[in-house]
């Protein structure tokens, strides 16, 4: 088990990169060869879409209400541009959890990577999700999940072609970090999740949390990465592929009985 307590790093210590986006300073990056820092000076929200790639500027719906906690256009193209510097996207079959109305997995596909897996409890934002993908025209290169990332085993059936996954996006609830502890739920599903038909030997764990934040993480897992992206923390993580393989000593939750054909796309 590792855990990881948050790191006080100021802009003074990294040197800096030219903006991202327009002279005027839209955003700006700041990194360090462990730590990034972006800051975004605030304006006004815009409605949800591609950023970039094969798909740009498609519309992305979502839940009235405050069902979902999708990641800013601004900070998404951050986030990417990061990733694609990193050769972590194209090519990629991807795990998308916690995916909402799939924001992430979405700008994932437009931007080269294989395929995509999405996971989602909740019925009402399942079902925006999948309206997402069959607008957006992705329905062969998707799967989407309705269920509880806690209790499943990550192993759709019936979808051999998706799997394993070389990159996982993972953004819980940020209330659910504090909670991140040894043997707790989402831990376990961590270890889970590092099962080796499941994740290929190089795949990558992209986990968002709030700054600041403290918790653990499985031993299954060895850190990357940092990068501070204005109120939240990207964490990247490579899969450990020690022989023992400790992800393996933990077996298939016995409520994971997914149901491809009724819930899924």
């Amino acid at each position: 088990m590792r855990t990881f307590q948050p790191r006080n790093t100021s802009p003074a210590e990294a040197p800096e990169f030219a903006s991202f986006f327009t002279p005027d300073g839209l955003a700006q990056r700041v990194d360090s060869r462990h730590l990034g820092v972006f800051s975004i000076p605030t304006a006004g929200e815009t409605a949800l879409r591609i950023v970039a790639g094969q798909y740009r500027r498609r519309k992305i719906l979502s839940p009235p209400g405050n069902t979902t906690r999708p990641i800013p256009d601004l900070l998404k193209e951050i986030l990417f541009q990061r990733l694609g510097d990193l050769d972590l996207v194209a090519g990629r079959k991807v795990a998308d959890l916690f995916a909402g109305t799939g924001t992430i997995g979405l700008e994932a596909l437009s931007r080269g990577a294989r395929s995509v897996v999405f996971v989602e409890a909740e019925r009402r934002v399942h079902e925006v999700l999948k309206k997402n993908v069959e607008r957006i025209g992705v329905v062969d290169d998707c799967l989407c999940w309705k269920t509880d990332m806690l209790r499943c085993s990550f192993r759709p059936k019936n979808v051999d072609h998706l799997l394993p996954f070389d990159l996982v996006f993972c953004d819980p609830p940020f209330a659910m970090i504090p909670r991140l502890i040894d043997r707790s739920p989402l831990f376990r599903s961590l270890q889970r999740l590092a099962r080796k038909d499941t994740t290929s030997d190089e795949a990558i764990l992209v986990l968002r949390t709030p700054t600041e934040s403290s918790f653990d993480i499985p031993d299954d897992w060895n850190k990357m990465d940092c990068w501070t992206i204005q109120d939240m923390d990207v964490h990247l993580y490579a899969r450990s592929t020690s022989p023992a393989d400790p992800a393996n000593r933990f077996p298939l939750p016995e409520e994971d009985i997914p149901d491809n054909q009724g819930d899924s796309q």
